[in-house]
């Protein structure tokens, strides 16, 4: 047996071999290059092995050297990112040099890379003429490229992927081998002569390749049609942005009438005569994942969007290209990028799939694809600059698998999250897992996709869970599939769930205020929670206070209508209504039929928008409170005062009653919806100085709000309150398997 001596033993003048084991993440690619160029500056012998995120290194030199050695490695500038180095003492071994070997044996642990938009070098070569790559659409090098979409097995290595199907020529296997040469090491790499290529098929049959295809899709766009275009994660529909005939055509294709679109944007020059960015918005539109950020519009955005894209008012989803083709397809044409499938069922991934779709929507006029297979879909995410700080709304792309927590308590185990939003967790070694899985878990095909994705993680991270966490609603899919495992199951209510995601990511320790906004959740009374105020410690919780539970008309579909919420609202207040459905909405609530007891603040968002005649009908998640923020925004912009208002309360519970003769006889929409917001604001500055916890934790998915989030977080740091909200994982219900998953941990 090898003799082990820890770095921190006494130091030893003598030549030793040490075992490096390495963990945390190089932009795209994994430790190889990065390790030998380090080592050779200081003279060692030995050699790295690389598993994507995480390498071993064998090394043989002195102890005083290692210590310099793996310091260099702590402190390697962006874009590597070290989490953690750990070295011993093995049995003597003879090298020559220092040099990269071949990634056999398994990781000390198993980290899956994200997949990375192509980066500022490749696009300056895609545009440079006499370039090997110059037009290639598929341009990758060490630093960008797909990753976790294309991995099929670890360690990351070229024949590990689904480019194993593209032999390297010449010119791309020198510069992969070469550790002077960026591409070192690139796993994607590939070029015009030896990589994927386009390959496009019009409606009338008509069929070109390479140079001639993108040409071919650039003149479609520009006639005002549709395309299927295959990305990285799935299949896109992609039209012009600032015709509106096009845009309302993709709209009746998707089924979605309402719900705004994302703006690509080729470079970031033409993205800001369209939108206001600041320093740490435009950090996040250029980072590695690409994005898609919500942004304020300039005063010349119409200019390339049309009011079709995403309606007159409020933000405007925009991205810049993940690969090279689409900074081709988007020069001087901002285009509307969006997920092909039926609205509700996951991404388009596969190109049989793809073939299929084509044939039966004659709305697309033409599909462009390449041989490289996509083995996991992943939209794109979504991300927005708030409180000074990135925050993620929906992570997908660019971000997952990676852990959103490295430091939690040990132990494997599952996570499966809630119903809307579908996301699971998987958790080992102290790291939690991430992922979403795109689509409604309504639709059978979005429940198959959810188990093939537990299947595949597992097996690709090496996770053999031991237990599942799940939410406690008996109806929900998730609840139900969590019993089938064999497993050992763990339930937890939603919104402490909710609570839990903030506490994992900031690593909270003590007493923490968790105040849960969201639209509905199982609570542990049996009536439907969405207004909570939570006081957590550990694994407990106590309901310290919360909007009161009126009746509501429930169903599936009521939480679509605004209107319903606000005529229980106004039956609950002892107020009319000349809206004629109200007798027979006052007459359900009074007999009980279909009703259910609701303190959810998403409903009474729903309420006040509805009130004040800014939207009664959510056509698409959220749209009735994100009208009413926007009203608020525009109040702001104005520099109006808010109309002033006031919840009742009672022993921590706040009634909405009062707002209402308020919202009705306002005569400035914009006035009160201002008014409401900072009535939500008071009444949480109110409950946190009477729990008297010195942490506050903002979470559910009332809280993608900007004004509310920065709000309350001003209101309480006045206070003088420690304030949290979820960063790297949505804060609504795409983010809840984080706390399942920390909950499930601290468990035990």
């Amino acid at each position: 047996m090898p003799t082990r001596r820890r770095l921190d033993d006494a130091a030893c003048p003598d030549k030793k071999t040490f075992r490096i084991s390495l963990t945390g993440r190089v932009q795209g690619v994994g430790f190889r290059p990065t390790v030998c160029r380090t080592a050779k500056e200081l003279g060692l012998e030995g050699e790295v092995r690389n598993f994507g995120t995480s390498a071993e290194i064998l090394c043989s030199t002195d102890s005083e050297r290692i210590k310099v050695f793996t310091e260099r490695l702590r402190r390697l500038p962006p874009p590597v990112k070290v989490e953690s180095i750990d070295a011993e003492e093995v049995a003597p071994r003879s090298f020559t040099g220092f040099h990269p070997a071949e990634s056999t044996g398994k990781p000390h642990l198993s980290v899956l890379p994200a997949d990375i938009g192509v980066c500022g070098e490749c696009l300056r070569e895609l545009a440079e003429k006499g370039n090997a790559r110059y037009r290639y659409p598929f341009i990758s090098c060490a630093q960008c490229g797909p990753r976790y979409t294309i991995i099929r097995k670890l360690p990351y290595d070229r024949g590990g992927t689904t480019m194993d199907v593209f032999p390297m020529c010449g010119l791309c296997r020198e510069q992969y081998s070469s550790l002077k040469d960026r591409r070192c090491y690139g796993q994607t790499l590939s070029c015009p002569d030896c990589g994927p290529q386009l390959t496009g098929i019009r409606r009338d049959g008509a069929r070109t390749e390479k140079e001639a295809a993108v040409l071919d899709a650039r003149g479609l766009l520009e006639q005002g049609a549709i395309l299927a275009v295959k990305a990285v994660g799935g299949f896109n529909l992609v039209c012009r942005a600032d015709r509106a005939e096009s845009v309302t055509a993709l709209r009746r294709l998707k089924h979605r009438p309402t719900k705004p679109f994302a703006v690509l944007f080729a470079n970031l020059t033409e993205l800001s005569s369209a939108c206001l960015v600041s320093s740490l918005e435009r950090e996040l539109l250029c980072s590695a994942a690409r994005p898609i950020v919500l942004l304020d519009r300039s005063p010349k955005w119409r200019r390339s969007v049309c009011d079709e894209v995403a309606g007159a008012y409020g933000l405007l989803g925009a991205f810049l290209p993940a690969v090279g083709l689409y900074a081709m397809l988007a020069e001087n044409l901002p285009l509307v990028v969006t997920s092909c499938n039926r609205s509700g069922t996951p991404i388009l991934f596969r190109d049989s799939d793809m073939r299929e779709y084509f044939l039966s929507h004659d709305a697309v006029s033409g599909v462009f694809w390449n041989r490289r297979e996509i083995l996991r879909p992943a939209d794109d995410s979504v991300a927005r600059a708030v409180c000074g700080a990135p925050q993620i709304l929906r992570r997908t792309r660019g971000y997952e698998p990676e852990p959103a927590v490295t430091n939690a308590p040990s132990g494997n185990l599952l996570a499966l999250g809630a119903q809307l939003e579908p996301a699971l967790c998987l958790a080992s070694g102290g790291r939690i897992y991430p992922v979403a899985v795109p689509g409604d878990l309504d639709e059978p095909s979005t429940r198959s996709l959810l188990k093939d994705t537990i299947a595949d993680l597992s097996s690709l991270l090496n996770i053999r869970p031991e237990s599942v966490v799940c939410d406690k609603h008996p109806l929900y899919y998730t609840t139900g599939l969590a019993h089938t495992l064999g497993l050992k199951c763990v339930q937890v209510q939603h919104h402490y769930a909710h609570a839990m995601s903030v506490i994992a990511e900031h690593g909270l320790k003590g007493k923490v205020l968790a105040v849960c906004f969201d639209g509905t959740g199982y609570g542990d009374n049996g009536s439907v929670w969405g207004g909570e105020f939570l006081l957590c410690d550990g694994v407990s919780y106590s309901r310290a206070g919360h909007l009161a539970e009126i009746p509501m008309i429930g169903g599936d579909i009521s939480m679509k209508q605004g209107w319903k919420s606000a005529l229980c609202h106004l039956e609950h207040a002892g107020l009319e209504s000349a809206d004629p459905r109200f007798p027979v909405v006052r007459a359900a609530l009074r007999c009980g039929v279909n009703t259910i007891r609701s303190s959810s603040m998403g409903r009474l968002f729903d309420a006040v928008s509805a009130v004040l005649g800014l939207c009664r009908e959510n056509t698409h998640q959220g749209r009735c409170a994100v009208a009413c923020e926007n009203a608020a925004a525009a109040a702001l912009s104005d520099g109006k005062a808010p109309l002033q208002m006031a919840f009742s309360e009672s022993s921590g519970v706040f009634d909405p009653a009062p707002l209402f003769p308020v919202l009705l006889s306002a005569k400035d929409a914009k006035a009160a919806a201002l008014g409401f917001h900072h009535a939500v604001i008071r009444m949480v500055g109110q409950m946190a100085k009477e729990v008297g916890a010195e942490q506050v934790a903002l979470c559910g998915g009332v809280f993608a709000n900007r004004i509310l989030l920065e709000g309350c977080r001003s209101e309480l740091e006045k206070r003088g309150f420690s304030v949290y909200w979820n960063r790297s994982v949505p804060p609504g219900d795409g983010g809840i398997s984080l706390g399942q998953a920390y909950y499930g941990l601290l468990k035990g």
